[in-house]
């Protein structure tokens, strides 16, 4: 955390008082017959499908299961993790609610061990809002942390402390803290002992209060502490690379006009040159669009990377304001790229309500400059870089930490969202973007 005096102290006294809480975990009842025991309710039943469908290793078994019970689920990260354990075995039932599930599973091709944990919407019993699968050491004692009023209390205080110091925009964060401290005060929070129903609650009113999509509270199941990575470094890039950067093969439609689906804005040292391979693929092509719907962000620099094969001189995209340094950064496209260039043609943009954080701003600032033309749907209004600032072992605030500056409109699109220069529902998105082209193709 980088925080003031003041704040440190503040800090200070809430992990004193944190201490004396006394954290209740309660311990997890072992079952013998775990597949059993797991069709007793929604969480269970969506756990089983989902092994199920993993232990495939079939990329469409587990399209079709995410299209079914998420469709939000990263197709390429399952497949990977089940090319990784060779499957997963169940092996015990740890907690089992109406609404939540939590299991042991076992490798089948390596001697590890994981905890899978799966929650259902609460309106939508058949909806999955969460899935993770945490590295556990076999043998290792698990217990369900249980909070009471005074862990509420004490992470509400550093919830609000690290609002104080942190927050990009300080009036906004002091304001926060003060009207989160008072609805903890009020009892907003009394009787919620499960830790993940806490931080959702919280995560709720923090983004009602600062209308920030970024902020939120996270919850980890497995304490910091006893946490592993599930991959190092060396595999994360092979990771990376073995899902092609999140960039789908380009579809080549009649009239020369091409579709290439780009689902991250990835780490450029890693993936510049792949980015580099994929658009010489279309730079012949009379017209190309970009399916942003489902790109849920990642690095600014990949946004410069990839907007620099675009314009033909250096073009300033963005800025981004740190409160911690006082420095504003900007980014600009380069002069020279590896290839081709796609410039002076006509470049079509696919956005939804899903599009969000770095692919926001490479639609926001490609739209403010008139390089491309925006088709789908207003985007998810998250323009606010962020900071994992841990609070306790299973608790973690997400801050906001720095700001976008359009050079063109000099402010940015968080909670507003970036707005589609034709607005139609992200399902018609390709379609309608196809037709512009070709009419834009047929008046050249």
């Amino acid at each position: 955390m980088y925080l003031s005096t003041k704040s440190r102290l503040h800090v200070l006294v809430a992990c004193a008082a944190l201490l004396a809480c006394q954290v209740t975990h309660s311990a997890s009842k072992p079952t013998h017959n775990a597949a059993a025991a797991l069709q007793s309710t929604a969480a269970g039943r969506a756990i089983v499908g989902w092994l199920a469908a993993f232990d495939t290793g079939n990329a469409d078994a587990l399209a079709l299961f995410d299209k079914a019970y998420a469709n939000w689920i990263p197709g390429d990260w399952a497949a990977w993790n089940q090319q990784h354990t060779g499957g997963l075995e169940l092996v015990r039932v740890k907690a089992l609610h109406r609404d939540s599930g939590i299991v042991r599973v076992r490798a089948r091709a390596v001697t590890e061990t994981y905890l899978l944990q799966v929650e259902t919407g609460a309106a939508d019993a058949t909806h999955i809002s969460e899935l993770a699968l945490y590295p556990y050491p076999a043998g290792k004692p698990f217990s369900e942390l249980r909070l009471n009023r005074s862990n509420a209390h004490c992470l509400v205080d550093l919830t609000a402390a690290s609002l104080v110091a942190n927050y990009v925009f300080p009036d906004r964060g002091r304001s926060i803290a003060q009207t989160l401290g008072a609805a903890e005060r009020h009892g907003k929070y009394r009787g919620i002992a499960d830790g993940e129903a806490f931080a959702k609650r919280v995560t709720s009113d923090l983004q009602q209060m600062s209308q920030d999509r970024h902020l939120r509270l996270r919850f980890d199941l497995i304490a910091r502490s006893s946490r592993a990575p599930l991959v190092d470094a060396g595999a994360d890039r092979d990771a990376v690379l073995s899902r092609h950067c999140g960039i789908q093969p380009p579809q080549h439609l009649p009239g020369s006009i091409d579709v290439l689906k780009v689902g991250e804005f990835a780490e450029p040292a890693i993936c510049a040159s792949f980015v580099s391979e994929t658009l010489q693929s279309v730079a012949d092509g009379s017209a190309l669009i970009l399916d942003l719907r489902d790109n849920h962000g990642g690095r600014p620099d990949m946004v410069a990377t990839l907007a620099s094969y675009f314009f033909a001189v250096p073009t300033h995209l963005n800025d981004i304001y740190d409160r911690e340094t006082d420095h504003t950064r900007e980014f600009w496209t380069s002069v020279a790229v590896p290839g081709k260039k796609f410039v002076g043609k006509p470049l079509f943009i696919l956005t939804s309500r899903e599009t969000f954080s770095a692919a926001e701003d490479f639609s926001y600032a490609l739209k403010n400059l008139k390089r491309a033309t925006l088709v789908g749907e207003i985007t998810g209004g998250g323009a606010h870089p962020i900071k994992p600032l841990p609070l306790d072992e299973h608790f973690t605030l997400i801050m906001p930490v720095s700001r976008s500056v359009s050079p063109v409109t000099g402010t940015d699109w968080e909670g507003v969202g970036v707005a589609p220069d034709v607005q139609v529902p992200q399902e018609q998105a390709l379609d309608k973007a196809v037709e512009l082209a070709r009419a834009a193709r047929s008046s050249l």
